[in-house]
């Protein structure tokens, strides 16, 4: 952003990330996949928090593809 470097692969940095575009420009979205009964480590909720204070979207599945699906696709209709 402004021309800074963007770090990836951050502690607590979600499996899937990017950036969405929509009608009001680009948006940063977060989707974390767990399996089974695994839950968001300490880090990952800090993150999750992180990312939606600066107007990002962070989501949680559990390893379904129809989910995610359907995430992104209510993301890019609005």
């Amino acid at each position: 952003m402004h021309g800074n470097p963007i770090a990836i692969n951050k502690p607590g940095m979600a499996d899937l990330w990017g950036l969405v575009p929509t009608h009001n420009g680009l948006i940063h979205i977060e989707i974390e996949v767990k399996t089974g009964s695994s839950r968001q480590s300490k880090v990952q909720k800090t993150w999750q928090k992180f990312i939606e204070s600066m107007g990002g979207h962070y989501f949680v599945v559990r390893d379904d593809l129809t989910e995610i699906e359907e995430i992104l696709a209510s993301l890019i209709k609005d």
